[in-house]
């Protein structure tokens, strides 16, 4: 059976630090005044998009440690028997 390896949680750390910035941005584009209607839809329609990525992301993250984790607690229990 082939060993599990620990994910890791780089891209989803770069992929929240990116929509934390693309809101950051948005809010300072807001408060600036100084925007048009198509420019706020087109940094909306990226957060947006940015969010989902973030989100499978995370996901995809949770259940490979989830894996990981049952992997080695099966693999404990099969060495003590």
């Amino acid at each position: 059976m082939q060993e599990v390896k620990k994910p890791s949680m780089a891209s989803s750390v770069l992929v929240t630090a990116a929509l934390v910035s693309c809101l950051i941005s948005l809010l300072l584009t807001i408060v600036s005044g100084n925007y048009s209607k198509p420019v706020i839809l087109f940094q909306v329609l990226t957060i947006a998009l940015v969010m989902i990525v973030a989100i499978i992301n995370w996901r995809v993250y949770c259940k490979a440690f989830v894996t990981f984790e049952v992997q080695k607690q099966l693999d404990e229990k099969r060495k003590v028997e």
